[in-house]
């Protein structure tokens, strides 16, 4: 089978659903993350509607998911994937993101889409944190990835406070 990779597609679309529709799974999410509206804003820090800082945001975020089904020991792997990209950036030195970090990037997208689609309730968080569109904003700001890192750290401390099951 070959590929014509110089054909042009003017009317079709990206194949990531920005409704968060993942295949033909349709799960009943408390929340919809459009209602969250988190964005990263001109300061590079991730905020939420009204100014919203990312503290309060994630907290607000893991109140309106089903802690019960979502395990401490899930959110903390999909945090460690992060952790490994963030150790790799933070001791890179460089002022931006490299492509290599880019692409690291894009494989914990994938990841956390792959997670979503195993699970209904890590679904729900990657849905209501917006994490995977953020990814998209981020390119190539190293401000913006760290923030990010610390946005995905407050998430997993929330979780845990407010009573997230442990396995």
């Amino acid at each position: 089978m070959t590929f014509n990779n110089n054909k042009s597609y003017p009317n079709k679309q990206s194949s990531y659903n920005v409704n968060n529709n993942y295949g033909n799974k349709s799960f009943n999410n408390k929340i919809n993350s459009q209602n969250f509206k988190v964005h990263f804003n001109e300061n590079d820090v991730i905020i939420g509607e009204g100014g919203k800082d990312y503290v309060d945001l994630a907290k607000e975020i893991i109140n309106n998911i089903n802690k019960e089904k979502l395990t401490t020991s899930k959110i903390r792997n999909i945090l460690s994937m992060l952790s490994e990209i963030y150790k790799l950036i933070v001791v890179s030195g460089e002022k931006e993101l490299s492509v290599d970090n880019q692409n690291q990037l894009q494989y914990f997208k994938i990841r956390c889409l792959y997670e979503a689609g195993r699970e209904e309730a890590v679904k729900d968080l990657i849905d209501n944190s917006n994490a995977v569109n953020l990814i998209k904003e981020i390119g190539n700001n190293k401000k913006r990835f760290v923030n990010y890192y610390h946005y995905f750290e407050a998430l997993v401390s929330w979780h845990r406070y407010l009573g997230g099951k442990d396995n």
